[in-house]
């Protein structure tokens, strides 16, 4: 009996699926604009990067304030574009180490942006974002 419960134990052990790299940068801001994350801007702008699975996402939520005096004043300008409170871009890993990861966004833009894990910077074209 002992037996059957050790090699039982064993499988599940090798069966199960190993834990995913999971990385999170959170509290982001875009450096040549802001000096800080700005909560009367946003509630939310963070990066997860799931390097098993080669995947990664970026979640910007702005603050219900910060979309309405935006969104008045493009409709004051005339112009037809809404500020949505929540912008979800998807990205594919197509580079990572311990360093930095290489992501290019899933969607027909084909965004890449290149993350530096040691001082938790994303770099897109010319904006660098900061994050904690």
């Amino acid at each position: 009996m002992k037996k059957i419960f050790a090699i039982l134990t064993i499988s599940l052990f090798i069966a199960s699926p190993s834990q995913s790299k999971i990385i999170k940068l959170e509290k982001c801001f875009n450096t040549f604009v802001d000096k800080k994350f700005d909560k009367n801007k946003m509630d939310k702008w963070y990066y997860i990067i799931n390097i098993k699975k080669k995947v990664g996402s970026m979640v910007l939520d702005y603050s219900d304030k910060y979309v309405k005096k935006v969104n008045e004043k493009y409709k004051s300008e005339g112009n037809s574009f809404r500020l949505k409170k929540t912008r979800i871009r998807e990205y594919d890993v197509i580079y990572s180490d311990d360093n930095y990861a290489k992501l290019i966004s899933a969607d027909a833009y084909k965004f890449e942006i290149i993350i530096n894990f040691d001082d938790k910077t994303v770099n897109f074209e010319n904006n660098k974002t900061q994050c904690r």
